[in-house]
C-alpha cells in the first residue's frame, strides 16, 4: 500500500525552518553543559549541510550567527563556515549561470572579496607599519569584517532562485530570542538565570542598560534597530500581499526589536532606526516622507530632553549635574577621537596605518588612553585603511545599494531602509567589524537582491509541491 502525502510551499517551508534551527540547538546545549565536543558538532553539522546543498547550510548559519560570541572558539568557525558554503556554491555557479538560474551583476561580489583581500592585506602589513606588535584582537577584528561581507557575497550566490521565506522566518526566530533577552537584561534580570537565557548572555553584558545576546548596549541598539526596520517593513509588505501568517511572524520580532531599542538608550540606533523608516517612506511617498519628517523634528524638540533624562539616570551615577558633566565628557572624549583618526589619515592618506591600529596608534594623536576608538566607522576606515579602503569599501555599498534603491516596495525596500540605517549609525560607532550588530544589514541586502533577481516576488521553487510517499508493504 502506498500513500502519497502533498506538502506545499507552507508545510515545506516550516519543515525547513526546523530542521535549520538543529545546529543551533546543539550549540546551545554545548553551552548550557560546556561542551566543546558538542559545540564543533553543531559547527559540523553546519558544514556538512554547506557542502551538500549550500543554500540550506546557509539557512542553518543565519539564525547561528548572533550567539556565537558565547563559544569557545569565538567568531572564527562562522567565517570558516561561511567560506565553505561560499566556495561549494562556487562551484555550482557556472552550471548554474549556463541555466539561467544565476544570471546577473557580479560587480558585488567581485568588490565584496576585493575589499576583504585588501584588509587582510592591510592586516598582515599592519604590524611592520606601525613598528609594535598587533593586539590579539586585530585577527578576531578581520574576522568579523570578513564574516559580514560573506553574508553578502555568499547569501547572493547561494540565495539566486530560492524561496526567501524560510530565510526571513529562521532570522526572525532567532531575533525574537535576542530581543527577549535583551529586554530581560533591563526589566528582569534574575530571569537570565535560567539555563534556557543563561547560554546566550555575553560575559560583557550589564544592566544598567538593555543587552543580553550582544554586550555592548548601543550595538545591541543597532541590531534591534537593522531588525525592526528590515522585520517591520516586511510585515507591512506580507500584509498586504494577504499573507497574514507571515506578516504576523515578521512582527512580533519587530515589535520585540521596538521595545529592547527603547530600553537599549542608544541615541545612535533610534536616529538610525528613523531615518531607516525616513528613507523607506520617501521612497514609497515624497508627501509622507515630508510630513514623517516634521513629526520626528518636532518628536525630537518634545521628548529628546526627557529621553536624555532617564539615559543619564541609568547610565551616570550621581545628581543631575554630575550626571549632565558626565555626559558631556564622554561626548567631548569623542569629538577629541574623531579629531585623533583625522589626523592619523593625514599622516598616512593613501594606504593608511594598517588594520586594526588605530587603537593602538591613536594615544600619540589623542593624548589620552580613556577613549582608544574612533567611534566612527568612516574615520576609522580612513585611519586605517586610507583612500584604499574607503574608495573600495565606497563602491561595495554603491554597488549593493544601487539595484535596491529602484525598489519601492516589499523586501528590497525593507533592505533599503536596515542598510541606511546601518550608515547612519556607523557614524557614531565603529560597527564595521561586529558582525553581531552590522551583519544584518548585508543579509537584508542579500534578501533584497535574490527579490530583484527574479522575475516572481517568492521564485521558482514556491511553484513547485513536495510530496512525501509512505509505502508499506505486507510480508
Amino acid at each position: 500500500m502506498t500513500a502519497e502525502l502533498p506538502l506545499g510551499p507552507a508545510t515545506r517551508d516550516v519543515a525547513l525552518v526546523a530542521i535549520s534551527l538543529i545546529p543551533l540547538l546543539i550549540f546551545a546545549l554545548s553551552q548550557m553543559a560546556a561542551n566543546r565536543p558538542l559545540a564543533l558538532l553543531s559547527y559540523a553539522v553546519v558544514g556538512v549541510a554547506g557542502v551538500a546543498a549550500p543554500w540550506f547550510g546557509f539557512l542553518a548559519l543565519v539564525p547561528m550567527l548572533p550567539f556565537n560570541h558565547t563559544g569557545v572558539f569565538g567568531f572564527g568557525p562562522m567565517v570558516v563556515l561561511l567560506t565553505v558554503i561560499g566556495l561549494s556554491a562556487a562551484l555550482h555557479l557556472p552550471r548554474r549561470r549556463a541555466d539561467g538560474a544565476f544570471a546577473g551583476d557580479l560587480r558585488p561580489l567581485g568588490l565584496g572579496l576585493g575589499f576583504c583581500v585588501l584588509t587582510a592585506i592591510q592586516l598582515a602589513a599592519a604590524g611592520s607599519l606601525i613598528g609594535m606588535p598587533l593586539p590579539t584582537f586585530a585577527v578576531a577584528n578581520f574576522g568579523q569584517v570578513a564574516a559580514s561581507i560573506l553574508l553578502y557575497v555568499v547569501g547572493v550566490v547561494v540565495l539566486r532562485g530560492r524561496s526567501i521565506w524560510p530565510y526571513v522566518a529562521s532570522f526572525a526566530g532567532s531575533a525574537g530570542f535576542i530581543a527577549l533577552v535583551a529586554i530581560l537584561t533591563f526589566v528582569r534580570p534574575t530571569a537570565l538565570q535560567r539555563p534556557i537565557f543563561a547560554w546566550a548572555v555575553s560575559p560583557d553584558a550589564t544592566f544598567y542598560r538593555a543587552t543580553g545576546v550582544i554586550g555592548n548596549p548601543n550595538y545591541l541598539g543597532l541590531y534591534v534597530a537593522l531588525v525592526a526596520c528590515f522585520l517591520g517593513a516586511f510585515a507591512v509588505w506580507a500584509w498586504s500581499a494577504g499573507r497574514r501568517g507571515r506578516a504576523v511572524w515578521a512582527l512580533l520580532p519587530a515589535a520585540g526589536a521596538g521595545v529592547a531599542l527603547l530600553v537599549s538608550f542608544s541615541r545612535a540606533a533610534m536616529l538610525a532606526t528613523f531615518v531607516g523608516v525616513l528613507v523607506m517612506t520617501f521612497r514609497r511617498s515624497i508627501r509622507w516622507g515630508i510630513a514623517l519628517a516634521v513629526v520626528g523634528v518636532v518628536l525630537a524638540i518634545v521628548a529628546y530632553p526627557i529621553f536624555l533624562d532617564l539615559r543619564l539616570d541609568q547610565t551616570f551615577s550621581g545628581g543631575s549635574g554630575a550626571q549632565q558633566s558626565a555626559q558631556n565628557a564622554s561626548d567631548g572624549l569623542r569629538l577629541t577621537m574623531a579629531k585623533a583618526a583625522i589626523a592619523a589619515f593625514a599622516d598616512a592618506p593613501l594606504f593608511g596605518h594598517g588594520f586594526s591600529t588605530f587603537q593602538v596608534i591613536s594615544p600619540g594623536y589623542s593624548g589620552q588612553y580613556a577613549l582608544l576608538g574612533a567611534h566612527n566607522m568612516y574615520l576609522n576606515l580612513a585611519a586605517e585603511q586610507g583612500l584604499a579602503g574607503l574608495l573600495v569599501f565606497a563602491a561595495l555599498v554603491a554597488v549593493v545599494l544601487g539595484p535596491l534603491l529602484r525598489a519601492r516596495s516589499g523586501i528590497p525596500l525593507a533592505a533599503v531602509g536596515a542598510f541606511a540605517a546601518f550608515l547612519v549609525f556607523g557614524v557614531t560607532g565603529d560597527v564595521l567589524a561586529t558582525v553581531q550588530a552590522a551583519g544584518p544589514a548585508w543579509l537584508f541586502a542579500a534578501f533584497g537582491r535574490r527579490i530583484l533577481g527574479d522575475r516572481s516576488s517568492e521564485g521558482p521553487e514556491t511553484r513547485h509541491t513536495w510530496r512525501l510517499t509512505i509505502r508499506l508493504d505486507r510480508p
